[in-house]
């Protein structure tokens, strides 16, 4: 979830989302899978790993024999190594897990750099996204309604929800109170 008045470092909401599908992998795989994913994962990450491990620290968890506090980086561009990386963990990932869901509430609350790495990310067919946001909160002239516009290129279906009435408020009320 991303926050209006936060100040944040670029990348760190989806980092910590990151953060939380690692640790959900370990938890949920099998030994012999995890040292499967590992191998994967240095073979596609070769030395960038520590670039990726700086915005996710829970990928250790993914590759524990693997070094990951060497960032030194060579990259010419490393943002678009960083989103190279983030979608390649995602791939590892998902083709040994069950299905990924990803949900990002507020985007219209994030930086720049989050809102380029989070389109190319939603491009991955095998990863379900669900991007939040609030349209009455949005700036028309801001970088998010750029980012909306580029990402309706791709196959995003779009469900509007309307606010609550103060009737629909009282009825949930009412029925987690069991007052009705």
């Amino acid at each position: 979830k991303f926050d209006q008045n936060k100040d944040v470092k670029p990348l760190s909401t989806i980092g910590n989302a990151f953060n939380t599908l690692c640790d959900l992998f370990v938890r949920d795989a099998a030994s012999s899978e995890l040292k499967v994913v590992e191998r994967e994962l240095a073979e596609s990450f070769g030395s960038q790993a520590g670039l990726l491990a700086e915005v996710v620290p829970n990928l250790g968890k993914l590759m524990p024999s693997c070094n990951l506090h060497n960032t030194s980086s060579s990259c010419a561009n490393s943002a678009l190594s960083i989103g190279f990386l983030f979608f390649e963990l995602l791939r590892v990932m998902s083709s040994h897990s069950r299905p990924i869901t990803i949900v990002i509430d507020d985007i219209q609350w994030a930086d720049a750099s989050s809102l380029m790495l989070a389109g190319n990310l939603a491009s991955n067919k095998s990863v379900f996204f669900i991007f939040c946001f609030r349209d009455n909160q949005v700036d028309a002239s801001g970088h998010f309604t750029s980012w909306l516009s580029l990402v309706t290129m791709l196959s995003l279906v779009e469900l509007k929800l309307e606010g609550l009435s103060v009737d629909g408020v009282n009825r949930i009320v009412s029925d987690a109170l069991h007052l009705i």
